[in-house]
């Protein structure tokens, strides 16, 4: 299992302009989520500023009925 910290950074338009990526060593899986990440897109913050966004996510390997240990 893996802890991955996402920031990211929402224009005002709602499109991500920033993205870090931090939490494993394992650079390939770094770079494929930040490239997903990179094409998300949020509602429009209120107002005419941009939002950060921090996330955490747990990744492993799901048991064999689908269900993460």
């Amino acid at each position: 299992m893996a802890l991955v910290r996402l920031t990211l950074r929402v224009s005002a338009e709602g499109e991500i302009d920033q993205v870090d990526v931090d939490g494993t060593s394992n650079r390939a899986l770094l770079d494929c989520i930040r490239s997903e990440v990179e094409t998300w897109q949020f509602p429009s913050p209120d107002g005419s500023s941009c939002a950060i966004v921090e996330a955490p996510f747990m990744l492993g390997s799901g048991s064999a009925n689908g269900a993460l240990q």
